[in-house]
C-alpha cells in the first residue's frame, strides 16, 4: 500500500513538472524575453526542489516506521516474496505453453512432411529405373543421382523402405560382361563406375556406406518377405562402396 502511494506521488510530481515546462516553453515562444525567462525558471526550480524534499522526508519517515515496526517489515517482505513467486509461476506457465506449442507445431510439420512423401510415392508414375539408359536424353549419371536421393529418402522412411527401386541399367564399362547381381540386376563394375563418376568425396562414400550397412538401423528395420531383398541389395552395395573407397585411397597415395 505504501509503495502504491509513493508511486502515485511520483506520478503527480512528474505531471506537475511536465505542465510547468510546457508553460515555460509557450511563454518563451510568445514573449521572447530573458527577464521573463529568469522570472519563470527560478520559481519552477524552487518548486521542484521543495516537492522532492517533501518526498524525501516522507520516504525517510516511512522507512523509519518500517524499521521500528517488525510486523510491517515482515509484511512488506512477505508481499515482495509473494509477488516474486507469482511472477515466477507466470513465467513458468508462459514458457511451458510456448514449449508445448513448439512441440505440437514440430510434430504437425513432421507429420505433414511424412504424408507428403507418402502421397508422392503412392502416385502412379513412369518407371525411371530397371531399364537400359544408354540411349536416354538424360545422362545416366543424373539418373543415378536421382536413384541415390530416392534411396536415401526411402531408407529414412519406415513406411516406404519396401519401395526401394533398382539402380539404372547400363552396359558394363569393361566391355562384354554378362555378370548381373541377384538383387540389383546390374553388374558390380557398372555400379562401382556410377559411384566413381558421381565424384563423391571420401566422407560422402563413408556416409553412403553407413546408410547401406546390413547391420545398420535403417536396413535392420525391414521385416517380412522384403527383408531378404533389402539385405541382399545392401550387401552388394556395401561391397561396391568398400572397393570404391579402397580405389580412392590408393589414388590419394599415388598423388602424394
Amino acid at each position: 500500500m505504501a509503495d502504491q502511494t509513493g508511486l502515485e506521488f511520483i506520478a503527480v510530481v512528474a505531471i506537475i513538472t511536465f505542465c510547468l515546462v510546457l508553460c515555460l516553453k509557450f511563454s518563451l515562444v510568445l514573449l521572447r524575453g530573458n527577464v521573463y525567462l529568469l522570472c519563470t525558471v527560478i520559481p519552477v526550480v524552487f518548486l521542484v526542489l521543495a516537492i522532492l524534499r517533501e518526498f524525501e522526508e516522507a520516504l525517510h519517515i516511512r522507512l523509519a516506521k518500517e524499521i521500528s515496526d517488525p510486523a510491517a517489515r515482515a509484511k512488506r517482505h512477505s508481499e515482495r516474496r509473494d509477488y516474486q513467486e507469482r511472477r515466477y509461476r507466470e513465467h513458468l506457465a508462459t514458457r511451458e505453453a510456448h514449449e508445448e506449442y513448439y512441440k505440437k507445431e514440430s510434430e504437425r510439420l513432421w507429420q505433414e512432411e511424412q504424408e507428403r512423401v507418402l502421397r508422392d510415392y503412392r502416385q502412379p508414375r513412369a518407371p525411371r529405373y530397371g531399364r537400359e539408359t544408354s540411349n536416354l536424353a538424360v545422362p545416366v549419371s543424373a539418373v543415378f543421382a536421382v536413384w541415390r536421393k530416392d534411396c536415401r529418402t526411402l531408407l529414412q522412411t519406415p513406411e516406404l523402405i519396401t519401395k526401394i527401386p533398382l539402380p539404372p541399367h547400363d552396359s558394363c564399362p569393361r566391355g562384354r560382361c554378362n555378370l548381373r547381381s541377384d538383387y540389383l540386376k546390374i553388374c558390380s563394375h557398372r555400379l562401382k563406375q556410377f559411384y566413381i563418376d558421381s565424384n563423391l568425396e571420401e566422407k560422402e562414400l563413408k556416409d553412403e556406406l553407413r546408410l547401406w550397412h546390413p547391420n545398420g538401423a535403417r536396413v535392420n528395420q525391414v521385416s517380412g518377405e522384403y527383408r531378404e531383398k533389402v539385405l541382399g541389395m545392401a550387401n552388394e552395395i556395401v561391397q561396391v562402396l568398400q572397393e570404391a573407397l579402397e580405389d580412392l585411397g590408393r589414388m590419394k597415395n599415388n598423388l602424394r
